[in-house]
């Protein structure tokens, strides 16, 4: 369903004009990634809170190097996963050789959160790994009869955000509410306060995708802002030239994804991207066009783009960076308003000859699992 401004329920009662329906219809024009997104809450604080849960990692990263002895290993390992192991656990070497190339370990040991101890060559392969190379987590190998000893679940975690308040103000003369327009345009206010919704929608797509937090709590003096995608997803974040990306935006799309994908993401759905490098995407159907007979047209866009890694829809906003893209979930960007706090149009009391109002709305963003979405930027 595309996204109407409220939250999965919302009260509108006593409250300013209700606007969704506005909203929704100029979503797809206006504000085209938010019009994918449907909005949850709705937020009780100015400061929003959600909690997220990790599942067992498919695989861990040693700090140090492996050598190929065959005595009992210890490691550190990044991540602080360790606590996630038991032992007993089968561990591969990542060294991409197939068949009985790669050796197997045991984990005899979890000392911590980033140390494990293993034995060697469970398969009757020794073989080394440089730092910072890749352990596969094969699986358990319990034994049988075993009580249970060790919870080995990942804790639940706190994510915040904080709410901003989208604000455009109308202030109407008497005179320029009395003065007849052409009728397409109608009451002057009116007229105004669509206008000004039109500029907080795309103000809060805008700032769903390049927002920071620089303020979490405000005053009377201090603004509040909310983070979005550029400022979360930090994890998988790569820097690119962008004469290398125009020349092979398929490699480069592909190389980001598989990071993502390596991270745990199955549900990448969207590529947000801006409008110099969504012209390289597009680039590449350069060579292949498809024109029916007897159709004038001549079409060079790439509106899906099929990778190794999954489908997504490639969707161009005026509001993402010129040079970037981003490798988007949009079940897990949610964007959420302030109970009561949707926007809405609200008049308030006249002072003299003018009618004043404001189109409001108080929205934050959940942005669930960043670390297995990514950008990438020049």
């Amino acid at each position: 369903m595309a996204f109407s401004g409220k939250a999965t329920y919302d009260n509108f009662a006593l409250i300013g004009e209700d606007v969704s329906a506005q909203v929704e219809l100029l979503g797809p024009y206006e504000t085209p990634f938010l019009s994918l997104l449907t909005a949850g809450g709705p937020a009780t604080s100015t400061y929003h809170q959600w909690t997220e849960e990790l599942l067992g990692p498919d695989t861990i990263v040693a700090t140090g190097a492996i050598d190929s002895a065959t005595a009992a290993t210890g490691i550190t390992i990044t991540g602080a996963t360790g606590l996630t192991m038991q032992v007993g656990m089968l561990l591969q070497l990542e060294q991409s050789k197939p068949g009985v190339g790669n050796e197997i370990v045991q984990i005899t040991s979890v000392a911590g959160a980033s140390s494990i101890l293993f034995s060697r060559g469970i398969n009757g392969v020794y073989s080394s790994l440089a730092a910072g190379g890749t352990l596969t987590v094969l699986g358990p190998a319990a034994l049988e009869g075993a009580d249970v000893s060790t919870d080995v679940t990942r804790k639940t975690t706190r994510v915040t955000n904080v709410t901003q308040i989208f604000k455009k103000d109308i202030i109407v003369s008497g005179t320029d509410l009395a003065v007849g327009y052409a009728p397409s345009q109608g009451d002057m206010f009116t007229h105004q306060a669509g206008q000004r919704l039109r500029e907080v929608m795309r103000d809060l797509e805008k700032t769903i995708i390049r927002g920071a937090v620089v303020n979490s709590i405000a005053s009377g003096t201090v603004y509040r802002s909310m983070a979005g995608l550029e400022s979360r997803l930090t994890t998988i974040n790569s820097t690119i030239v962008t004469a290398s990306f125009t020349a092979n935006p398929v490699l480069y799309i592909n190389n980001v994804w598989q990071e993502a994908w390596n991270a745990g993401a199955r549900d990448i759905d969207c590529i947000l991207v801006g409008p110099t490098w969504k012209r390289s995407i597009s680039a590449t159907n350069a060579s292949v066009l498809a024109v029916p007979q007897g159709d004038t047209s001549v079409i060079r866009q790439v509106e899906t783009f099929r990778g190794d890694f999954g489908n997504a829809r490639v969707v161009l906003s005026p509001y993402a960076p010129a040079s970037g893209f981003y490798l988007i979930s949009t079940a897990r960007v949610v964007p959420v308003p302030l109970q009561g706090r949707s926007f809405q149009t609200i008049r308030v009391g006249a002072t003299g000859d003018s009618q004043k109002g404001m189109v409001l709305g108080e929205y934050t963003v959940e942005i669930r699992q960043p670390q297995a979405m990514a950008q990438g930027h020049v």
